[in-house]
């Protein structure tokens, strides 16, 4: 059984908001019961395939809808097309069969998008929990999401695989709505209260990696910023060397004019 909330909490004085999954083992009847001790092999892939599970439910059951407020408000039309090629059936030597690894990196990249936060993937897992626990935090987007995209594409050439294609797609469309007239990568901070947030709940600082380029005075919290917070939005140099090489490929997938103009 999963469940998923959002956790209010406070760190070293600082209240904090993050979306988590919590993950608890469960009986064979599917009844919940809670974790003491050591968590076996079994369990715990049992607990990450039930916290996975819970993304791909449809907003509508899920509740919550999304509020994040992009850079781009309006994007044009986006689909992801049918992949081509051919099946067949044959006979092959008992070795190992490099599509069928593609096929199971597929089902893990859809399944780890998040129907609630616009597919956002989730990021960490916190095995050291009882319950484990998945949660959202900051580098969602500047760590992982656009190489995720980018090896979604790849890994549905190679098998022609479609599988939960409505979580490619809501990747997809957010990365429109996040891309500046200027061709950079913003994230928003409003409607993602995990935007500068670390996974354990420590606001993002100007020493972990960020600036905010306002000089050796800068305000340390990045959250306390007003420029920052007031702007709503903020770019990376990771995502933006990184959004090009998925977004190359999805122009060469689709021809859709958008992608060519960044």
């Amino acid at each position: 059984m999963t469940k998923s909330h959002g956790q209010e909490s406070t760190v070293r004085g600082y209240p904090v908001s993050i979306l988590v999954h919590e993950m608890k083992r469960t009986t064979s009847k599917g009844r919940a019961k809670k974790t003491h001790g050591k968590i076996g092999r079994r369990e715990f892939a049992t607990s990450v395939g039930a916290a996975v599970g819970l993304s791909l439910l449809p907003k509508a059951l899920m509740g919550a809808r999304s509020r994040i407020e992009y850079i781009r408000k309006t994007i044009p039309p986006i689909s992801v097309p049918t992949y081509g090629g051919r099946r067949y059936w044959d006979r092959v030597p008992d070795t190992l069969d490099l599509a069928e690894r593609a096929r199971l990196a597929i089902n893990a990249l859809t399944r780890l998008a998040d129907p609630e936060a616009d597919y956002e993937c989730w990021f960490t897992l916190q095995v050291n929990r009882k319950p484990m626990v998945m949660s959202h935090e900051w580098s969602d987007y500047v760590g992982q999401q656009p190489k995720f995209m980018e090896a979604l594409t790849l890994l549905r050439t190679v098998t022609g695989d479609t599988r939960d294609p409505e979580a490619e797609l809501g990747m997809i469309k957010a990365a429109a709505h996040m891309l500046g007239e200027d061709g950079l990568n913003y994230q928003p901070i409003h409607g993602r209260p995990w935007a500068l947030m670390e996974s354990c709940g420590r606001p993002v600082t100007t020493g972990t990696a960020f600036s905010t380029g306002l000089g050796a005075g800068e305000i340390k919290r990045v959250d306390q910023n007003p420029t920052v917070m007031a702007v709503g939005q903020f770019s990376d140099a990771y995502s933006c060397g990184r959004m090009p090489l998925a977004m190359t490929l999805w122009y060469e997938r689709d021809k859709n004019p958008f992608w060519s103009r960044f």
